[in-house]
């Protein structure tokens, strides 16, 4: 009888049974929602923030207020007085967040804000409305005539990318960072998971038991296609979480709607969600069979944590340079490719041989660091008190 699905159910069921998973899966749910909606209220926050009020002669008020109404909420004008604005100032009038004092100089206008919160107010926005007013004065024309001068259609279109807008390429440039992020903890916590078990059972001495009865190599592939399909569900989850935030985030009154994500993104994540994840858990798994103690896995995990960081500062560098050589080139190395190559499919179109020869050769990986992997976990698995020789890995590599 095949025993590879009695332990893949048996650890499944373990793991969630576990408090710690049904945290670890509320945590990430709790993370997504805020990674998402807290930038949405920040900026709210400071949208709501840009009360202002015109202190001016009646001649620069009105003109002012009109060209400041584009970005900001003017609540009043005031004439001005002898002093500075201060706090009960802004009270009185409308209980605004800055005042913005205009006056006529020799060269056009002389403009000084008072503002509640120098960090919230956008300055360069206020000076950039306030430019065509200054034309206006200083070359005695109508500011409507100088407004109308200065606009003019512009736009920015892509050539060769999947982003119509400049809008849309930054928006999607956004969630595949989030969504790299959401790879990388997942297949590393996912990877940690197995891990942890395997060093549990080694030095509890269970595996002397679990590998009398069973083959070490189907009980290492039990293991880590259990916690492959926690971690699959785990991430299906969190990525439905981020849906639903981005999709009534895109329904307000002032967000623009998030860019499409495709179906083919979607399963691109959860494709290289599990190549990452079975290329990592076996090496984590093979390094965990070689300590002897819970305390010499930090020996074990620091070696295999940077490729999967490299790959991370990688991806990163990918969304704003998908088609830079040392992009193109590491995604197409396994270890790195499933970080590297998702972010280009965020952000550029891929050519579908790419796709194609980085699934192959991450295939071809997973099945080269699954044989090795098994026999150096069979090795380290049956030594105990000492951890193997480095003649005992090298021929157990070598079959």
């Amino acid at each position: 009888m095949n025993a590879l699905p009695t332990i893949f159910v048996a650890e499944v069921l373990r793991r969630i049974r576990m408090r710690s998973f049904w945290v670890i899966t509320l945590i990430g749910v709790l993370g997504v929602a805020f990674v998402i909606e807290f930038p949405l209220m920040l900026g709210r926050q400071i949208h709501h923030a840009q009360r202002l009020v015109v202190v001016a002669e009646p001649a620069l008020a009105g003109p002012a207020r009109a060209v400041l109404a584009k970005d900001f909420t003017v609540v009043a004008t005031a004439a001005p007085g002898p002093s500075a604005p201060d706090l009960a100032f802004l009270r009185e009038h409308g209980n605004a967040d800055a005042a913005v004092v205009l006056r006529r100089g020799a060269a056009g206008i002389e403009v000084t804000a008072y503002a509640k919160d120098l960090n919230v107010l956008k300055s360069e926005t206020l000076r950039a409305d306030l430019r065509p007013l200054n034309v206006a004065v200083a070359m005695n024309v109508p500011e409507r005539r100088i407004e109308r001068s200065l606009q003019f259609p512009y736009a920015v279109r892509g050539v060769g990318t999947k982003y119509a807008d400049v809008e849309s390429a930054r928006a999607a440039a956004g969630i595949g960072l989030a969504a790299a992020m959401l790879l990388y903890l997942s297949m590393l916590m996912t990877s940690q998971m197995v891990m942890s078990a395997v060093a549990e059972e080694k030095t509890s001495r269970i595996a002397e038991l679990l590998v009398a009865a069973v083959d070490p190599v189907t009980l290492l592939a039990g293991k880590v296609l259990a916690v492959a399909a926690i971690g699959l569900g785990q991430m299906m989850l969190w990525m439905a979480t981020a849906g639903v935030l981005l999709q009534r985030a895109g329904a307000g009154p002032a967000a623009p709607p998030p860019p499409p994500v495709s179906g083919a993104e979607v399963l691109a994540l959860l494709a290289f969600f599990v190549l990452g994840y079975l290329e990592y858990a076996t090496l984590f798994a093979a390094g965990a069979s070689l300590i002897s103690r819970t305390e010499d896995l930090g020996t074990v995990t620091g070696p295999v944590v940077l490729p999967v960081a490299a790959a991370f500062v990688l991806s990163t560098y990918a969304l704003s340079f998908p088609e830079g050589p040392l992009v193109v080139a590491a995604s197409f190395v396994p270890l790195l490719s499933p970080l590297v190559m998702f972010a280009r499919i965020a952000v550029s179109v891929v050519p579908p041989w790419q796709l194609a020869l980085t699934f192959t050769l991450n295939v071809v990986a997973v099945a080269a660091i699954t044989v090795a992997a098994g026999r150096v976990y069979r090795v380290g698995m049956l030594l105990y008190g000492r951890p193997p020789k480095l003649g005992q890995i090298i021929a157990a590599l070598r079959g």
